[in-house]
């Protein structure tokens, strides 16, 4: 065990150095919910900052690392989602995962019709 938590510290102080930070904390981008003060506190704390850019326009953005780079140096990410496109649909396929996953006698006990 003492060879395993050896390790974990010296990934983490490797994690440190690499992008300048005092203590292995990163902030969770939440979309919505990632304001500057936070991510500026979390970066005067020693730690990440981050931004959930998801429901940002591009102006957002930039008023964000404005307002974030007016108050710290520190490090921060800006987390941009972008979905994958909608997946293909196989009605043959599902029909088959259909039968396999529900065998005739369960699906009387399904509160859903099974399409």
């Amino acid at each position: 065990m003492t060879a395993f938590m050896d390790d974990l510290r010296i990934r983490a102080a490797a994690f440190c150095d690499r992008f300048g930070l005092r203590l292995p904390i990163l902030l969770a981008p939440m979309a919505g919910a990632c304001p500057p003060s936070l991510s500026i506190a979390v970066m005067h704390s020693g730690g990440f900052g981050a931004c959930a850019a998801l429901l940002m326009q591009p102006d957002e953005m930039e008023s964000w690392v404005v307002e974030v780079r007016a108050n710290s140096d520190g490090p921060f990410q800006i987390n941009l989602w972008i979905p994958d496109p909608p997946p293909v649909r196989d009605c043959s396929h599902e029909a088959r995962v259909r039968e396999f996953s529900y065998p005739a006698g369960a699906r009387r006990f399904l509160k859903t019709p099974v399409l």
